[in-house]
């Protein structure tokens, strides 16, 4: 069983590189989400792009390889005052 489950996370993180990959292509719209990110959760926080947002009902980086950047860094601007503003702890 546990082969299982670590033959399924290695899947999971090779199709996140494959995303991350596909994504050079626009480096600086990236770049921009990335620098947000870097600036609100540190380094883990590239592995938010992965997970389903309910505000984007999808998960953030399917709007970057769709090229919806902004959308990406909007929900982040307002993660980030709400945080400031003591909405989020």
């Amino acid at each position: 069983m546990d082969d299982l489950l670590l033959d399924a996370a290695i899947e999971r993180l090779e199709e996140m590189t494959e995303q991350l990959v596909a994504l050079r292509a626009s480096r600086y719209e990236v770049g921009e989400v990335l620098q947000i990110l870097d600036e609100m959760f540190g380094g883990d926080g590239v592995l938010w792009l992965f997970r389903r947002n309910a505000a984007l009902g999808d998960t953030p980086v399917a709007f970057l390889l769709r090229g919806q950047h902004e959308a990406i860094c909007q929900l982040l601007r307002q993660v980030e005052a709400g945080v400031e503003a003591g909405v989020y702890a």
